[in-house]
């Protein structure tokens, strides 16, 4: 099942707490998912390059916050480790895809299931 990332919708209700967006960082984050939705790349290498740039921003935004107390930086926080989180995962599976692609299916005996306990019988005899 292929991961997907928050809606801009979602991700601006958990940030936007107070009313007061803030900050640019997070606006290009908004950005980013906007366009993502919008617009998405065709290639698996354009996706990769816009999860990296959406990576890099959650990053940034992260760094910037270090430190802070605020209840709003905390609240946030969490919000955009999700994204980050979702934005990895989704990287992942774009990798996988490529490599499925590149190398096509594996080759051999598929594993069947106990196969590795009885082996591990085997050996122990």
């Amino acid at each position: 099942m292929k991961p997907t990332l928050i809606s801009l919708e979602a991700f601006k209700s958990k940030t936007a707490l107070s009313g007061f967006r803030g900050r640019k960082k997070l606006l290009q984050i908004d950005f980013l998912l906007e366009t993502w939705v919008t617009n998405p790349p065709p290639t698996a290498d354009g996706r990769m390059q816009h999860l990296g740039t959406l990576l890099g921003a959650c990053d940034e935004w992260m760094k910037i916050k270090e430190g802070k107390e605020s209840k709003n930086s905390a609240l946030r926080s969490v919000a955009v480790q999700d994204l980050r989180k979702q934005v990895l995962l989704l990287m992942n599976y774009e990798q996988f895809q490529r490599k499925k692609q590149l190398y096509g299916p594996r080759i051999g005996v598929p594993l069947q299931p106990g196969l590795l306990r009885r082996a591990n019988a085997v050996h122990s005899s």
